[in-house]
């Protein structure tokens, strides 16, 4: 007679699995629309009235005292005593001034570029490509190519995306050793700029699409007295060459096993014996937590990519043409330190 294991999971609690629900992505459009609108800016100064948020935003006075209550059901603003609105711990990271501002990449995930393929998970999952493509007809970086508003909203999400991690990672990596270093895909030159920084000998070259390289700023260049300089071109055509180490933040992810395989053997065939490959990537493993798990998704609804294991980043560099020497894990960001092998051929 066939007998059952009487022990069993906990039922799932209703409203824990409603919470997963709802108010789910309404809440990412929510915070996104408060973003655009500016209300954390304008309840930098103090708290404001109804009547002061209208006049401010030129929103409809009643849909914006809906979105203001429903925010603040989150802990994302509140009201005083006196019935006006001001700003939470929450909401001051919306803020265009705050030094870790959100407010790019509120402005990014709720932008259609983005919400629209998100919509779409289900198709790329049953087809396994990216669901962009079908919607725009065209590859991400394509898209954004001919939509610079759209590429400003992205960059901007990038370079904020790095800002604390890179500032970690320049203190606590010897960067010192080397005379000079590439940033490949490195966009508009925050993470090369915060390595430079903190080593005054050190020389650096970032390179990028030319329609990236264009939106760099002068006084980026100039800041630094001749030790950064520009290069634009496309890592899948060529590589600046002879230089001491070369870094790619969050770059290989954008892209599938065979495009990444394409972009570091560019990048091995640019590099002399003894230089070094430094990737700065999210490394998955069963222990992911939500945020790195759920960006693997959205890799995959916009580029078709995904977030990898150090298992994965190990093929993918000895395809490539590279070693693993060391990978370095610290929170938020894990960095993968690898040197070339002999080219096959020489000596």
């Amino acid at each position: 007679m066939e007998t059952q294991n009487t022990k069993s999971e906990p039922a799932p609690d209703f409203m824990t699995f409603m919470r997963l629900l709802w108010p789910g992505a309404l809440t990412v459009q929510a915070i996104y629309t408060a973003a655009r609108l500016e209300i954390a800016d304008h309840l930098a100064t103090g708290p404001k009235s109804l009547g002061e948020l209208f006049t401010s935003t030129s929103a409809n006075k009643k849909t914006l005292e809906r979105l203001l209550q429903a925010l603040a059901s989150i802990g994302m603003f509140s009201k005083d005593d006196g019935g006006k609105f001001q700003n939470t711990a929450l909401s001051e990271l919306l803020r265009k001034d705050h030094p870790g501002s959100m407010r790019p990449w509120a402005l990014m995930l709720g932008a259609s570029f983005v919400w629209k393929p998100m919509g779409e998970l289900h198709d790329a999952v049953v087809t396994g490509t990216a669901s962009f493509n079908q919607i725009f007809s065209t590859h991400f970086f394509d898209y954004l190519a001919s939509h610079p508003e759209d590429a400003e909203i992205f960059n901007r999400a990038m370079a904020a995306q790095s800002t604390n991690f890179m500032e970690e990672l320049a203190r606590f990596y010897d960067f010192s050793r080397f005379s000079n270093l590439v940033d490949l895909g490195g966009g508009t030159g925050e993470n090369l700029a915060r390595i430079l920084e903190t080593n005054s000998t050190l020389k650096g070259v970032l390179f990028d699409l030319p329609e990236v390289i264009e939106q760099v700023k002068s006084s980026l260049v100039t800041r630094f007295n001749g030790r950064l300089t520009l290069a634009s071109g496309n890592f899948f055509d060529t590589v600046p060459g002879h230089q001491d180490c070369y870094m790619m933040v969050r770059v290989i992810h954008d892209w599938a096993d065979e495009d990444a395989v394409k972009i570091l053997q560019k990048c091995r065939e640019a590099m002399d014996s003894g230089t070094t490959l430094l990737l700065v990537e999210t490394i998955l493993d069963q222990r992911s937590e939500s945020p790195q798990a759920m960006m693997d998704m959205l890799m995959l609804v916009l580029l078709g990519s995904m977030e990898r294991s150090e298992e994965n980043f190990r093929e993918l560099l000895q395809k490539g043409g590279f070693e693993i020497i060391r990978v370095i894990k610290e929170p938020g960001f894990s960095m993968i330190e690898s040197r070339p092998v002999p080219l096959s051929g020489s000596a």
